[in-house]
């Protein structure tokens, strides 16, 4: 899969308008997101990793995570999921799911 440069170029302007920073180092943030976006793609609705030493399945597509996570359970309060008691599993917006794996995962 090829990288949309005009849509990075883009996000760099922006993160300068924002930021008030060089736009090389706009540039820098813009690409590292451009390849956690590719990495993610490539994982698709499913994935299945560790977090602070817990199996977790992330479900990227519901905004479900489930596994054995109480060793984990305050770094998934840091991101805002709230826990489901009846069906055993963590729950929040897909966008919030998608964070924890980009920032604690990748």
């Amino acid at each position: 899969m090829k990288y949309n440069k005009s849509e990075i170029m883009k996000n760099a302007w922006s993160i300068v308008r924002q930021c008030k920073c060089t736009i090389s180092v706009a540039l820098k943030r813009a690409w590292e997101k451009a390849k956690e976006d590719l990495k993610l793609a490539k994982l698709g609705k499913y994935f299945n990793t560790f977090l602070d030493g817990c199996e977790v399945l992330f479900n990227l597509g519901d905004g479900v995570v489930s596994g054995n996570t109480f060793n984990c359970r305050k770094t998934l309060k840091e991101f805002g999921l709230k826990w489901n008691p009846d069906e055993k599993y963590w729950y929040g917006s897909p966008e919030k799911v998608e964070d924890i794996v980009r920032y604690r995962v990748l």
